[in-house]
Formats: structure tokens, C-alpha cells, sequence
């Protein structure tokens, strides 16, 4: 096991799941600010170990961090064929996901995306399979999640209710990257070169973009990657991103998630990726839950809408 993966203890996961257990009935229908207040107060009595461990991925910047052995004695019901307004997996792995999340900042959703809570579905849907989108079924290209909105998430939460071993969650770290390019490569990638724009994901006539880097100049880079959404402004700009494109192919992670499995990663530091595979649309297929975490609220000031703190227009 590296150090990038925890693994859950016998002790650990009968604790995990009788908190869960014991509290699932009363986060059904939660209020966006009350969920995450709710999550963060009993996210408290999760395991002292578990808690430190996602604290020392907060203040060290690690890319990312894999929790293996999660309780998944729950039943899960067959993998949904179109999303709905609120996630349809079970409220215990609703909750479970959101125990671990709210330790590494507050969720949050965009009232303008299709579909998106708190926790969301994950899962392929036949009539996106040819899509650059998180439910297709052909491969997912490199993007950091909306690097086209000033609150893109910090952090972003993956948690596998069903798995399917072709489909392998792939990562790629900026600093690790930033090492292997040329001199003259990392100048241009860090020029406001390039223009970010909203992806399929978002309601029509809801649209964004901005222009900004791609990698930022420091020593432990931010990263915006999204080459699908993404317009170069320059002959030298456009050189620079197959560059890097070639060097992310050569210079990455790949994880198959299992069942029980919980990725968080740096939305910041890494871009992420999956392979092609083959749902049978049938009940059987791969099926995750999703969150996206912003550190601070301030990030999403300029964005809510209403009077909702995390929920962003």
C-alpha cells in the first residue's frame, strides 16, 4: 500500500457504520447549509485516525488520497438510467460520502448544472456515451472539474457503489509534470494564453468562460486543464498544450476503484481522467457518488445565487 492509500480497519468500519446507520434517516431532504453544518458536527465521531489522516492530506498538499474498505453491507439498487434532480443512491452512502467530504471543506452545487447536488450520481447513461462528459462511456479526456469558474471545487470526492474494472480512474499531477517539461513549454503554459468554456454539463444559456494559465508560476502549481473546453489564443499557445498533453500520457496514475473505495483529489493540483469501457445498461454497471468541496466560502462570494451560501448561479 503506498502512501496515498488508507485502509479501513475492522474497528474503524464497524464505527463508520453504525455512525452512519444511526444518523442516515435524518439527512434525507437536508437544506444545502444545514446538510454540510449537520455533516461537519457528526463527521466529528468518525474515527480519530480517519480524521487525522484526511487533516494531514489538507496541510501537506498531497494530489490525492485513496480510502480503501469502506462498510458496504447496505444494499445497493441497481444502477439508475438517467439522472434525476437529487441523487438516487441509498441516503447511507449519501451520508457515508458526505461524513468524509465535509472533513476536507464544504460541498457545495451549481444551481445552473444539470442535475447536480451535494452528492451526486455517477453512473454511464446510454444517450451521453459519445459525450465529454462524466456519464459517456468512451474515454473521459484530462479536465480539472470547471476550470472555466472562478469556484471551481478545491477538492472533488469519488466514492464507488458498483465498480467496473475497465473503467480506471486516471491522475495526473501538476508539480510531477511541470518538472518534465521544457523550459520554454512551462513560460507559454503559464502566459493568461488561454479561454475556458462551460461544458455540456451546464444548462442552455447558462454559458461561462475566462481566460487565464494554464499551469500556474510557483514552485507547487495550480493547475487549469481542460484541453476539450479549451480555446489557445496563440500558435505558441496551441504548441504548448499538445506538449503537455503528450507529457500528461507519459507521466500519470491510474486507479481501477473498487467497491468501498473513496478517491479524494486536489481539484487544484490534478487533473483527472478515465478510461473507455463497455456498460451494459442493464442495472449492473458502475455507479459512484460525487461531491465537489471549496476550502472557504469566500472562493464562491462573487457566485451564489439567492441567499443560499453553496449554491452557485
Amino acid at each position: 500500500m503506498t502512501n496515498a492509500e488508507f485502509e479501513i480497519d475492522r474497528d474503524e468500519r464497524e464505527q463508520i457504520e453504525a455512525l452512519v446507520l444511526g444518523n442516515a434517516a435524518a439527512f434525507a431532504d437536508k437544506a444545502c447549509d444545514a446538510f454540510n453544518h449537520d455533516c461537519i458536527e457528526l463527521g466529528a465521531r468518525l474515527p480519530l485516525r480517519v480524521r487525522r489522516r484526511l487533516h494531514r492530506m489538507r496541510v501537506s498538499g498531497e494530489a490525492h488520497l485513496l480510502i480503501r474498505g469502506l462498510p458496504t453491507r447496505q444494499h445497493v439498487p441497481e444502477t439508475p438510467a438517467q439522472k434525476r434532480d437529487s441523487c438516487q443512491a441509498p441516503i447511507y452512502y449519501q451520508l457515508m460520502s458526505a461524513l468524509f467530504s465535509a472533513q476536507m471543506g464544504f460541498m457545495y452545487r451549481f444551481s445552473s448544472k444539470r442535475g447536480h447536488a451535494m452528492v451526486e450520481d455517477v453512473f454511464p447513461i446510454s444517450s451521453d456515451k459519445g459525450k465529454q462528459i462524466g456519464s459517456n462511456s468512451i474515454q473521459l479526456d484530462w479536465h480539472v472539474e470547471d476550470a472555466f469558474h472562478k469556484a471551481r471545487a478545491d477538492y472533488v470526492s469519488l466514492l464507488c457503489l458498483r465498480s467496473d474494472p475497465a473503467a480506471r480512474t486516471l491522475l495526473a499531477a501538476a508539480r510531477a509534470i511541470v518538472e518534465e517539461l521544457s523550459e520554454e513549454t512551462r513560460m507559454q503554459l503559464q502566459r493568461r494564453d488561454y479561454t475556458f468554456h462551460s461544458d455540456e454539463t451546464f444548462l442552455s444559456g447558462q454559458e461561462f468562460r475566462r481566460t487565464s494559465y494554464i499551469i500556474e508560476p510557483s514552485q507547487d502549481p495550480e493547475f487549469l486543464f481542460d484541453p476539450s473546453f479549451t480555446v489557445a489564443n496563440s500558435k505558441a499557445a496551441e504548441r504548448a498544450l499538445i506538449a503537455l498533453a503528450k507529457r500528461i500520457e507519459c507521466c500519470h496514475q491510474s486507479i481501477a476503484l473498487q467497491t468501498g473505495d473513496l478517491l479524494i483529489f486536489d481539484n487544484r493540483r490534478v487533473a483527472h481522467s478515465r478510461t473507455e469501457y463497455q456498460p451494459r445498461h442493464d442495472g449492473s454497471d458502475r455507479w459512484l457518488v460525487r461531491s465537489l468541496m471549496v476550502e472557504s466560502t469566500w472562493k464562491l462570494k462573487d457566485s451564489v445565487s439567492g441567499t443560499d451560501p453553496l449554491t452557485v448561479a
